[in-house]
């Protein structure tokens, strides 16, 4: 098998790097963007902030209607403010996010089982590829906005106490088993209808769970560090270039690589099972 893959690897290396170069370089600046974008809304915020100490003293002077009036309006604009901010960071990020994920890992996939061009552009695949991984993306989106929540009650840092609870640890492993089960689905779905490959992807995932998820837990590991060198190059693209910043870049993209290979091994260790 891992013959196999590495054939397969190395036959359609170019195609798996650019797509995943070209998700992970339009990932960077749509995160670029929309930091930029709430640093927006947060300094329209600011801008409020003297009118609203200057309301307060009239207020607390006189209550006339005009006053009122101007405070009602001043609250009104700093809510539709907010109101956009929230909108952007719960919904807009969260499905940009998704769209690139369907279009350049569904591509992926595709390649994986497809040589011929008008195969690999096949619309039902992608249609199943997106409905398959929107109750996963729905549940990770979830988590993630709860692990922020709950973060600043664990990091002594911030006055948290060091002390987790049930709820921290099924938001941290919850979407990591869950995804063992979307990988291994990934792995079946462009040869199978939807239902079976949910049944036969779930008995699969439950029989050979003692080789098939240690391969996803190295996988797993594999997109951690990975996504740790990823953002460390945001940071360092927001920030100051210096000589670790080119290293970093290195290490990116030598574990982009390694994670493209990762992801043919457990697609065909899936399929041979």
């Amino acid at each position: 098998m891992f013959k196999k893959s590495l054939e397969l690897f190395k036959k359609k290396f170019l195609y798996f790097i650019l797509i995943d170069g070209l998700f992970f370089i339009s990932l960077f600046f749509f995160l670029n963007y929309s930091r930029n974008k709430i640093q927006g809304y947060l300094q329209s915020i600011q801008q409020y902030i003297p009118q609203l100490n200057a309301l307060e003293s009239l207020l607390q002077e006189s209550t006339a209607v005009g006053n009122l009036e101007q405070s009602n309006l001043l609250l009104n604009n700093i809510s539709s403010v907010m109101n956009k901010a929230l909108i952007f960071g719960y919904f807009i990020i969260p499905l940009v996010i998704f769209v690139l994920w369907i279009l350049f890992q569904g591509l992926n996939y595709k390649i994986i089982f497809e040589n011929k061009t008008n195969k690999i552009l096949d619309y039902k695949f992608f249609l199943k590829f997106l409905v398959i991984t929107l109750p996963f993306f729905v549940i990770l989106t979830l988590a993630i906005f709860q692990f922020l929540f709950l973060f600043s009650d664990f990091v002594p840092y911030y006055g948290g106490n060091l002390n987790p609870n049930a709820l921290l640890y099924l938001v941290i492993f919850g979407p990591i088993i869950l995804f063992y089960f979307l990988y291994t689905f990934y792995s079946l779905l462009n040869d199978n209808s939807l239902i079976k490959t949910i049944k036969k992807g779930f008995l699969l995932s439950i029989k050979k769970v003692y080789y098939l998820f240690p391969l996803y837990f190295g996988y797993l590991i594999i997109f951690i560090l990975f996504l740790v060198a990823f953002l460390n190059n945001f940071v360092f693209y927001i920030g100051n270039f210096n000589a670790f910043s080119f290293v970093n870049i290195i290490i990116t993209i030598l574990l982009l690589i390694l994670l493209s290979y990762y992801r043919i091994l457990f697609t065909l260790f899936v399929r041979s099972s």
